[in-house]
């Protein structure tokens, strides 16, 4: 009988493979156990932020809105603009996610913000004929507001004489454009009348007497400016006397007269400038003067003083006086 084959011997791994599987199996292990841990943790965080109900914030200022999603730990993030009629710039047109939904706190409230109207620049229409200023402004998406003819020596008859807003202010799209429109030459031999507008009233009358023409004139109370100055005058400044009658509105002769008046004369060197005056009292803050002025003139304003009033004066939007009077 033959001998028995001899036991196969099993063949080993070498020690340096042995301990690569090891390494290899405790890697796999050890980020298993991380991504685990990790998971937990961003759930246990996540979890762990309490929960608020979106605010709506649509038709709300950007400062608004902001004040009122950090009250609640929100945060926001603008995703765009775009115009809209409706809604004055930098107002909160959608948001997302919408008001009243429940987020976890720190959560991004994305929003889109309004450009306001669309605005487009005033053109020039002057020296053109009423139809074709009335194409142009179409053209620009702006329409023709009121129409007030005058008479003119330097334009011809349906010519464009003047604008309102000038030409390149900014506004809105469809706004309206007011116009004067020439009505040709006065008729011969007529008194053009001159521009009294912020002049007194004895300059009217000085000049009213020289041609034998009457003077018609009727006080405002509630004109502001230096006592007896022209704040209205019919006809209008470049125009024929036709009735033989001029007719103007001046401030009370007897304003001087009367309580306080607070004087500010406009800086020397200004164009013409928006000057606003504003007063605050214990009955609130009021506007007790608003015009347009060049620089060196004298504005003197009536007011009623019963208690500490501050007066501001704001030329072109800036503060630029403060005074305090005391009754």
């Amino acid at each position: 009988q033959p001998p028995p084959p001899p036991p196969l011997e099993k063949k080993r791994l070498p020690f340096y493979r042995k301990t690569g599987v090891l390494v290899s199996v405790l890697i796999i292990l050890v980020l298993s156990l991380i991504t685990i841990s990790v998971n937990d943790i961003m759930k246990a965080l996540l979890h762990s932020r309490a929960e608020v109900h979106v605010p709506n914030i649509e038709g709300k200022s950007i400062l608004d809105a902001l004040s009122i999603v950090s009250s609640l730990n929100l945060s926001l993030i603008q995703d765009g603009q775009e115009f809209d009629e409706s809604l004055p710039a930098g107002t909160i047109l959608r948001q997302h996610p919408p008001s009243g939904m429940k987020v976890r706190t720190r959560r991004l409230i994305r929003v889109i913000v309004s450009k306001g109207g669309k605005v487009v620049f005033v053109p020039l229409i002057i020296e053109h004929p009423i139809a074709e200023a009335q194409s142009r402004l179409a053209q620009d998406g702006l329409q023709i507001g009121s129409i007030n003819e005058q008479f003119s020596a330097d334009f011809a008859k349906g010519i464009v004489i003047s604008q309102e807003p000038s030409s390149g202010t900014i506004v809105t799209h469809g706004a309206l454009i007011d116009l004067a429109v020439s009505k040709g030459a006065a008729p011969a031999g007529s008194v053009i009348v001159p521009n009294f507008i912020e002049k007194r009233i004895d300059t009217v009358e000085d000049w009213a007497a020289q041609l034998g023409i009457k003077v018609k004139m009727k006080e405002d109370p509630k004109a502001i400016g230096r006592a007896g100055i022209v704040v209205k005058q019919r006809p209008l400044p470049d125009q024929p006397l036709i009735d033989e009658a001029f007719f103007v509105t001046i401030v009370p002769l007897l304003a001087s007269e009367q309580g306080f008046r607070f004087s500010y004369k406009v800086p020397r060197g200004l164009g013409e400038s928006e000057i606003r005056i504003q007063a605050r009292s214990n009955r609130g803050e009021y506007d007790v003067y608003h015009g347009q002025h060049h620089g060196g003139y004298l504005i003197e304003v009536p007011m009623d003083i019963d208690s500490t009033t501050r007066v501001r004066v704001y030329i072109d939007g800036d503060l630029k006086h403060e005074r305090v009077i005391e009754p």
